[in-house]
């Protein structure tokens, strides 16, 4: 398993490595260490796309790709969407990344389609 990105990038597809977190057939939930098999009808070798970082790399990908991709309905995969875009805004404000014509907007809820943001900036 490679330690970073440039190690596995180019790799053997569908990816070996399981374990990795960036790996799309297993999902172990933070709070509780519970695991789930997000394709428990597919062994690993028979994923169409089997690691995360492959898929960012190319770029942004309809929520329909995403949703199959990771084997979960359409709303989940907003709801996960939402989660991430609120995770990585609050970052981003931690480390003094956000642009400063982004401030004004900003609210640590909001998700990553700017209509939560824009209407922070109405209220």
């Amino acid at each position: 398993m490679g330690k970073t990105r440039g190690d596995c990038a180019g790799g053997p597809q569908p990816c070996p490595w399981v374990r990795c977190r960036h790996h799309l057939y297993l999902e172990v939930a933070e709070r509780t260490g519970s695991l789930y098999i997000n394709f428990p009808k597919l062994r690993p070798d028979q994923l169409a796309e089997s690691c995360s970082l492959d898929v960012a790399d190319r770029g942004g990908v309809p929520l329909q790709k995403v949703r199959r991709s990771i084997g979960v309905a359409v709303d989940r995969a907003r709801q996960i969407e939402v989660e991430a875009c609120r995770s990585l805004n609050v970052e981003l404000l931690k480390a003094g990344r956000l642009a400063a014509r982004f401030r004004p907007r900003f609210r640590a809820n909001a998700g990553c389609d700017g209509a939560a943001a824009q209407q922070g900036a109405a209220e």
